[in-house]
């Protein structure tokens, strides 16, 4: 169980940014934005699934890449 603790500690390290968790925090107030109009919108039947789902996978991948480049620049930092 320790172990686990400690590997979630090193990944979570390993995708924090150079100014900490202050750099993930903007971009995860929008995703979290995002996703509930998404899903909002989905619920109401205001656009159609597949219009939901590649719009859904886009919010992730630019979310993705965020952390991406946090991760970058704070080993570039190092």
């Amino acid at each position: 169980m320790a172990r686990a603790i400690d590997w979630l500690r090193l990944e979570a390290t390993g995708v924090i940014g150079p100014r900490g968790w202050r750099s993930l925090v903007a971009p995860l107030v929008f995703v979290a934005a995002a996703v509930a109009l998404l899903v909002y919108d989905h619920v109401n039947e205001r656009m159609p699934a597949l219009i939901f789902w590649l719009t859904l996978g886009l919010v992730v991948t630019v979310f993705a890449r965020t952390l991406e480049t946090n991760r970058r620049q704070r080993l570039t930092l190092e």
